[in-house]
């Protein structure tokens, strides 16, 4: 089924959900659906859409939380560009360029598929997940507080797929509230100071020389977080946290 937004296609079914369902769109007609799985965000996607989006928000509230969207830059039939807004912005926060990214074909063999999906990708997602939000709740001094209405929507009752889903919006808030507290500390230090005049202090050039490791390090991470590598940016966070308390 489909919303009439965005992309009008004609004989198809509603009302449908608005939020937290994800769209993809190929204007090219196909017999049969085919898909594929995205190591990036480790989903089944249509192979052959052009651009996707999915709208977060209405979890536990009417509240909109934020937006994803993904692209096919190259027209090779798989999303190589990844984009995270904040709900209404018009500007994304972060975006994530993904060639050569190793994709699995499906076609259209839907058992496969699913038990693919089903038995290796949901729990992959999940424990990875789990991992990268642990990671950041331990850090010192982070306020890793989450939005009540997120909380409240984790219940035993939701299915796996359903808690995976809520497992990513919360990496995703508290991942994104981590690099944006360390770039303003970093910011702070790497260029606060005349240090042409060499009158600053030894403190005060560590400092700049700390920020400026902290700013490599969260380009890393934002580069292994947008390929959906969270085992390569959990030790990188808690490095980066480390610089970021040394900072004055």
């Amino acid at each position: 089924f489909w919303t009439w937004h965005r992309r009008f296609m004609q004989n198809t079914g509603g009302p449908v959900q608005y939020w937290n369902i994800r769209r993809e769109y190929d204007g090219d007609p196909a017999k049969r659906r085919a898909v594929y799985y995205s190591p990036v965000d480790r989903r089944l996607h249509l192979e052959g859409a052009e651009e996707g989006w999915i709208r977060v928000g209405a979890i536990g509230d009417r509240k909109p939380v934020a937006e994803w969207r993904m692209y096919d830059t190259d027209h090779d039939g798989y999303f190589d560009r990844w984009e995270w807004f904040d709900a209404g912005a018009g500007e994304p926060y972060r975006i994530a360029e993904t060639p050569g990214i190793r994709n699995i074909r499906f076609r259209d063999d839907y058992a496969k598929m699913f038990r693919f999906y089903n038995e290796t990708a949901v729990p992959e997602a999940t424990r990875l997940n789990k991992a990268l939000l642990a990671k950041l709740l331990a850090l010192p001094s982070f306020d890793a507080s989450l939005p009540e209405n997120i909380i409240a929507a984790d219940q035993p009752k939701i299915s796996p797929g359903e808690r995976r889903y809520l497992l990513d919006v919360q990496r995703e808030i508290l991942y994104r509230r981590f690099r944006a507290e360390a770039e303003k500390i970093a910011i702070r230090r790497a260029d606060g100071e005349d240090f042409r005049s060499q009158i600053a202090s030894p403190e005060r050039r560590k400092d700049s020389q700390n920020a400026q490791n902290l700013i490599v390090l969260l380009s890393r991470c934002d580069r292994h977080y947008g390929r959906g590598e969270y085992e390569a940016v959990i030790p990188l966070i808690g490095e980066a946290w480390a610089i970021a308390g040394k900072i004055h």
